[in-house]
């Protein structure tokens, strides 16, 4: 039988994504999820503005993904954190710890409920488990915690 979600996630609960309180993360964040910038060509039309404003649409997005990477780089539950991308270009996909797997599905959950207001963790990773790379242990795992069928 596997332990989708280990008991006694209290402490993990409240650490989970801390890093997203970390300025490097948590600055971007904010200006990518609540901000409005001018595009390049925008700027091009409004240079004062833009000079004063410091930021346009092109570099609050640059931010947001090396927020973003620094951020599944920090958090185990993220599957892109167990993706090794040898020199020769070959992805492999490393196993994921039990603890991690079932972190990750709770998090799939709550951000299912976040967005839509309804647990839809099955009907969302059906449509995206094509994109998700996992080794073929974690596939298992994660398939079998949601029951997932093919």
């Amino acid at each position: 039988m596997i332990d989708c979600f280990n008991q006694g996630l209290f402490w993990r609960g409240i650490m989970h994504d801390m890093s997203k309180f970390r300025p490097s993360e948590f600055i971007p964040y904010a200006r990518y999820f609540n901000g409005s910038y001018p595009s390049e060509e925008e700027c091009d039309r409004m240079r004062r503005f833009c000079v004063s404003h410091g930021r346009t649409k092109l570099q609050v997005d640059r931010d947001f993904n090396t927020a973003w990477l620094k951020h599944i780089h920090r958090n185990k539950h993220h599957w892109q954190y167990w993706i090794l991308r040898e020199d020769s270009g070959k992805i492999i996909a490393l196993e994921m710890p039990h603890k991690y797997v079932g972190e990750m599905i709770s998090d799939w959950n709550g951000a299912g409920k976040a967005i839509s207001g309804k647990e839809n963790t099955l009907e969302w990773y059906s449509e995206n488990r094509s994109k998700i790379i996992l080794h073929i242990e974690t596939r298992h795992m994660v398939e079998t915690c949601i029951n997932y069928i093919e």
